[in-house]
């Protein structure tokens, strides 16, 4: 007869036991030895006495086995004894039969039963089942392996307890550790001190091993191996080995993997759809997908084999925020940054928006309303018309004098973070003062982002009608209709391209009936292929000569430090190993500044060592270096009134010259001379590499070796040129120009990983000028359309919408902002992981349908699983790069060459006298940007593109008034600049 009784009153009961009276074992043993005379088995004993329907002989039962009770002591005896001591580690056989014959098999019998039952109960429980059909991506972003540890502590004590002390979970001393065979696990706690686990590694075998004997029960009580297959399939493993965990009863099987995927791709759109109709405010990015069909690589042969496909997403959007930013508060220019008539004045209140605390019930007018609020068009934009802004001026778009502060400061904080990380990082004096900070404008709040991956289309996303149709079935994707937009706008995010077409989209169909206008799109640049430019320009504007023999040049460091791959293509094939040769090149120019100056004070210093030491007497001196450092180098005017100044002594070197040949014809006027007069300036300093010109090439400034120019007016520029050229310390002005382009790529990419949107608004504005300065003219369009939005166009709600949504956390960690057009290149690559070009048909609707929803729930539960068991997030293999050495190297390079000390003489060349090396001189992007902006033109032609005109919501509005539709009161022919 099955027992069935209720065990609960035994688990709960305590693993100790109590003494034991020699007269009371001897009772025992004499009771038990006569029931196995009489044949009556212990077994048998428990379940008559537990199964009688008497209470009172149930409760003398269960005393008798609990806590305190014969049974326990009975135990206690045995296990005392000399076979079963605690010295000895393996029982003998001779113990073994002993037991056996003291208390029988029957006993034996009775535990399997009771750890049975356990069993059961634990497999039929709802916690140890996760069918793979009802897998959503919270399972996979939430899973904790204590949480399974516990279910088992509660559900099935006993079990629990057995398997643990068959693992010696709470044997500090076991046999692992003992004999020292324990290669194939790795504690935690000596991977990373800092990060444990919140349950021991034994605790998580004997997990694993009770979720694997569940599994071997049935296969519904598959909580463990759900997750574990998920994260299997997230991490791109094979089939084959799949097969064989689950042979093991470690992961379910492929097939299911199939469905659980399936499942979270359902249910990602499913909760994409239920946020919007909750009211949540939600933007979309997406961007094309080139992949290979049917073959492994591209050849000349297959090109018309490519796919064209396009990876996209949506993202919750955060409420906006009225308030000023705090370094415009302290600056009193919180009223500067809007220009134009018709201000939107916000109340004191924040702009009233939660989406964290959204409801989610069923109130369609409420859901409506929080909707409208979020992102009503009227609420956005500014009514500013093209003809309040005929005389409008560039500098008062730009704001210089608010960049050059903002410069200034934001400067000397990264410089001083530079000095102390190599000169003061590692003395306890320098932790005891506060240097200049890299000022903090506007921070996003650090939590992650939720984020929705959408279904991959096959869609062109490199046309307009492809991003036509991208923008429709975004509405669809997120379960809107195309009416319900008529009065409302949303956020679109992408590369350069993407926002282009998009924005011709919406041009396009500007005219036309309002359910298919495509006026809701408000599109973003993304910041990562803004920062991928801005690096190449950086290393464009200061590469200097092919060969990389001019000092200070980024050519010539790259070939010193074994980079050159970083100059082989104007475009950007690897991001990373640019960013980081740009950093470390500016630091090293940083340090060579700093230890120039510092010199100047005290000329034992030559080099970095010496400088710490200096620095060390007066820790309080690195703030005033840093700020030293910036007032002499990195003026973004200083190099250009350089060249304006080396361009003065040219015109003046022209009219001297003219002036000699006006007096050398009158005379030869006067006296009739026919010999031939020579204007060439003959003298020369002495010195290799100074003066104006070196002897071998003094025939320079000939005028008769302009004669073939063919004109005055070319002979006058080229020689004023050429003179200011040689008159300049163009090594010197390297040196500032990379430290002015370092540093504003530097101060970008800080304020991206900070999230800190604020300063980010500045730097885009400095980079506004430097793109135009170095010809980045797409993306410098771009930018100034962004600027002239901001400024002129965007209301407060609207700006503060931009500053909470331009950036993206996806860890919810410090310093991981990104752009959004990063968390898109993560979709795409991550797509492009798992897409096999000589796949089938099926395989490839898998992963554009399923695999692709997928994406961030496969980011999820590859860090949910590894951190739940204490494992740290990245490897523990590897650590960051220490780049002090090669820094050190360019430090070397650059105090050798001098180019941080100022030449009065002039320097434009290096090499002998006989083998001169002319020095390549750097783009002044900054200056060449404000010169291209002040003809007026890019700004009025940014103003036409950025013309927002309205039109009725009526069909009849178009049909019944052709006037009206011809000459629209947005006026967008007016001011434009052909």
């Amino acid at each position: 007869m099955a027992a069935s009784f209720s065990s609960q009153s035994l688990l709960n009961e305590d693993a100790g036991i109590s003494p034991l009276l020699l007269e009371q074992a001897d009772r025992i043993t004499e009771i038990i030895t006569f029931m196995a005379q009489k044949g009556f088995s212990f077994n048998t004993f428990l379940i008559a006495f537990l199964d009688n329907p008497t209470p009172r002989v149930r409760r003398k039962a269960t005393r008798f086995i609990g806590k305190g009770g014969g049974f326990i002591n009975f135990i206690s005896k045995v296990l005392e004894s000399s076979s079963f001591a605690r010295g000895a580690r393996d029982p003998s056989a001779q113990a073994i039969q002993d037991f056996e014959e003291g208390i029988g098999e029957s006993l034996v019998d009775w535990f399997i039963r009771l750890l049975s039952k356990e069993a059961k109960v634990l497999s039929k429980h709802p916690g140890s089942r996760l069918a793979p059909v009802d897998l959503t991506p919270d399972h996979a972003t939430n899973f904790d392996i204590e949480a399974i540890y516990r279910h088992h502590q509660v559900v099935a004590p006993v079990l629990h307890k057995v398997i643990s002390a068959l693992c010696l979970v709470n044997d500090q001393n076991g046999d692992a550790e003992a004999e020292g065979d324990d290669p194939g696990l790795e504690d935690p706690e000596t991977v990373n001190s800092k990060q444990t686990a919140k349950i021991s590694k034994k605790e998580i075998i004997s997990t694993a091993v009770i979720a694997q004997m569940m599994f071997s029960r049935t296969n519904r009580a598959n909580a463990l191996q759900t997750m574990i297959g998920y994260y299997l399939a997230a991490t791109n493993t094979s089939k084959n080995t799949i097969s064989v965990l689950n042979y093991l009863g470690i992961s379910i099987s492929y097939s299911s993997i199939i469905k659980a995927t399936s499942a979270c791709a359902a249910a990602s759109r499913i909760a994409l759809r239920d946020a919007v109709a909750a009211g949540v405010a939600v933007g979309g990015f997406w961007d094309n997908m080139t992949m290979s069909q049917r073959v492994g690589e591209e050849t000349t042969t297959n090109r018309h084999e490519f796919l064209n496909w396009t990876a996209r997403g949506a993202w919750q959007l955060r409420p906006p925020t009225a308030c000023p930013l705090e370094w415009e508060k302290s600056k009193g220019w919180e009223d500067l940054e809007r220009l134009g008539p018709g201000t939107l004045t916000m109340s004191e209140e924040p702009y009233p928006m939660d989406i964290d605390n959204y409801s989610t019930g069923n109130d369609s007018a409420s859901a409506e309303k929080k909707f409208r609020q979020c992102l009503d068009r009227r609420e956005l934009f500014r009514d500013v018309k093209t003809a309040d802004l005929n005389n409008l001026d560039l500098l008062e778009v730009l704001r210089l004098e608010q960049l050059e502060a903002y410069w200034v400061e934001t400067a000397i904080g990264h410089v001083s973070r530079v000095l102390w990380e190599f000169c003061g990082s590692g003395t306890l004096r320098f932790r005891k003062v506060e240097y200049p900070a890299v000022p903090t404008m506007y921070r996003i709040p650090v939590h992650a982002s939720k984020i929705w991956t959408l279904p991959t289309l096959e869609i062109d996303e490199s046309t307009l009608d492809g991003n036509a149709q991208l923008m429709e079935e975004f509405l669809t994707s997120i379960g809107v209709e195309p009416e319900r937009m008529a009065e409302r706008s949303t956020l679109l995010a992408g590369d350069l391209m993407s926002v282009n077409r998009a924005n011709g989209v919406i041009q396009l169909r500007k005219r036309d009936l309002p359910e298919h206008r495509m006026d809701w799109a408000i599109t973003v640049n993304g910041q990562l292929h803004t920062g991928m430019t801005s690096a190449s320009a950086v290393v464009e504007c200061n590469g200097g000569r092919s060969d990389g023999r001019d000092p200070s040049s980024m050519r010539r460091i790259a070939a010193v430090l074994g980079r050159n791959k970083v100059f082989d293509s104007k475009n950007v094939k690897d991001y990373s190993s640019m960013h980081r040769f740009i950093h470390q090149t500016w630091k090293a120019h940083v340090l060579v500044g700093a230890i120039e100056l510092a010199s100047r004070e005290h000329e034992s210093i030559v080099n970095l060592g010496t400088m710490q030491a200096w620095l060390e007497e007066d820790p309080t001196r690195l703030g005033e270096l840093a700020q030293k450092v910036v007032l002499e180098y990195m003026g973004p005017k200083k190099v250009t009134g350089m060249r304006r100044r080396g361009e003065e002594i040219g015109v003046k070197y022209w009219e001297d010259m003219m002036e000699q040949l006006r007096v050398s014809l009158a005379t030869k006027a006067c006296t009739g001379s026919g010999s031939k007069s020579s204007t060439s300036t003959q003298g020369t300093k002495g010195r290799s590499g100074r003066g104006r010109v070196p002897k071998s090439s003094s025939n320079l400034l000939e005028v008769s070796e302009y004669s073939t120019i063919g004109s005055l007016t070319k002979a006058r520029t080229a020689i004023i040129k050429e003179v200011g050229r040689r008159q300049r310390d163009i090594s010197y002005e390297n040196f500032c120009l990379t430290l002015v382009h370092g540093g504003m790529y530097v101060d970008f990419y800080d304020a991206v990983r900070a999230g800190d949107s604020g300063r980010l608004e500045r730097s885009l504005d400095m980079h506004t000028i430097f793109f135009f300065g170095c010809g980045r003219w797409n993306y410098a369009r771009e930018l100034l359309d962004l600027q002239v939005d901001r400024k002129l166009y965007w209301s407060d709600p609207m700006r503060g919408i931009w500053l909470n949504n331009i950036l993206l956390n996806l860890s919810g960690s410090e310093n991981t902002f990104m752009g959004i057009d990063e968390a898109n290149e993560y979709v795409v690559r991550e797509l492009k992981d798992g897409y096999n070009p000589k796949g089938t048909i099926q395989s490839k609707t898998h992963l554009m349908d399923t695999i692709s929803p997928n994406i961030f729930g496969y980011m999820g539960v590859r860090r949910a699983i590894p951190q739940s068991f204490g494992i740290p997030w990245g490897g523990t293999s590897h650590s960051q790069v220490d780049d002090r050495r090669d820094i050190g190297l360019i430090v070397d390079l650059l105090l050798t060459e001098k180019v941080a000390r100022f030449d009065a003489e002039g320097r434009w060349f290096t090499g002998t006298r006989t083998n001169p090396v002319e020095i390549q001189p750097g783009i002044d992007a900054f200056g060449e940007g404000i010169k291209a902006l002040s003809s007026g033109m890019p700004l009025a032609n940014a103003v036409h593109r950025r013309s927002r005109g309205t039109m009725g919501t009526q069909a009849s509005d178009v049909e019944n008034n052709t006037e009206e539709f011809y000459n629209d009161g947005s006026n967008l022919c007016e001011g434009l600049v052909t």
